[in-house]
């Protein structure tokens, strides 16, 4: 069956160092050529689906595999050089209420142009737009600059969603030490929001690493499109994610220490049940063999006739029973 084709929202900021212009693209119109001396960053949203990536190949001479990695959502992460342009194939989490979902993202970054193409229309940069239209640093520099700060707010989303995660962690750690009485209400559904939380941080992690290798590659990178400057920048943002990895690593590692400390719970609980039943089972066990010598089936048995003598040993197992439990309960066995 054929891909559906349709109409991607495409919207195109150009600016420069005295004014910034943004406009979402008429379905009708062609793309615009970027203008010498200024910064154009055309954004496409469904692009996997979108009609206009074969004019995107004609307009900014893309090749064909490159337009096949961006009809594709499953690419893997990459970096890829060619002579005009540089490509880079990333995937970002989007949170979703109790999940995250997984999406690619691709920058193609030109001399005077920036294009990026993603598949949910989201507000991840509108504080980067306000921030171009407010003026500054990034209006002054080019694409490679802001490649920088489109991967730096990438980052910090990816650090800010991290520390939700360890709050709820935090949160579900506070619920497990709770008070005994809560404990069966808490103990279904604790288990599974704690293997959820490690999931989502394992979804994080997954996609923290190759961002850090993609950072190296420009760094490395002897493209003329990437400045000297720019790469002092690129390493700053290195060395965040490098520290989300780290920070991922110790969420993980918090959340198997709630996950043993559920199960050790669970193991003290069954050991507090099975102490009480040893308790009561061991009470009853002198009981269990009066009962059972009296319970003999033989003809001369002296007590059976002295008036009385069945409540008197009625009586002595119930002292016996009584003297056994304070006995039990001095030792704080139970």
């Amino acid at each position: 069956m054929p891909e559906t084709q349709e109409v991607s929202p495409v919207s195109i900021l150009t600016y420069h160092a005295d004014s910034s212009t943004e406009e979402i693209l008429d379905p009708e119109l062609p793309l615009p050529q970027p203008e010498p001396g200024k910064m154009t960053w055309i954004n496409v949203d469904h692009a996997a689906h979108s009609e206009r990536l074969q004019e995107f190949r004609k307009q900014f001479g893309l090749h064909t595999m490159v337009v096949e990695d961006l009809r594709s959502d499953d690419q893997r992460p990459k970096l890829e050089e060619f002579p005009n342009y540089l490509l880079i194939v990333l995937h970002t989490l989007i949170d979703k209420a109790d999940d995250v979902e997984n999406e690619q993202f691709n920058l193609i970054i030109g001399e005077n142009f920036l294009l990026t193409f993603q598949e949910e229309p989201n507000d991840r940069f509108d504080a980067l737009r306000k921030k171009i239209e407010g003026g500054g640093r990034v209006r002054k520099r080019g694409s490679d600059y802001l490649a920088y700060m489109i991967l730096d707010t990438i980052t910090r989303q990816n650090m800010r969603l991290l520390e939700k995660m360890e709050e709820e962690g935090d949160a579900l750690e506070e619920e497990l030490l709770q008070n005994e009485q809560a404990y069966r209400i808490r103990e279904a559904g604790t288990l599974r929001k704690i293997y959820q939380l490690r999931t989502r941080l394992s979804r994080l992690r997954q996609l923290t690493r190759p961002v850090r290798e993609l950072i190296t590659g420009l760094l490395e990178t002897e493209s003329n499109l990437i400045e000297d400057r720019t790469k002092v920048y690129l390493r700053d943002t290195l060395d965040q994610v490098r520290y989300l990895s780290d920070n991922i690593e110790s969420a993980r590692e918090m959340m198997q220490g709630l996950i043993d400390l559920h199960m050790s719970q669970v193991n003290n609980r069954m050991s507090e049940i099975m102490k009480v039943l040893a308790m009561i089972s061991t009470i009853f066990m002198p009981l269990n063999l009066i009962a059972a010598v009296y319970g003999m089936n033989f003809k001369f048995m002296p007590e059976l006739e002295v008036k009385g003598f069945y409540f008197g040993v009625l009586g002595a197992m119930a002292v016996l029973a009584f003297f056994m439990f304070l006995f039990f309960r001095r030792k704080r066995w139970m």
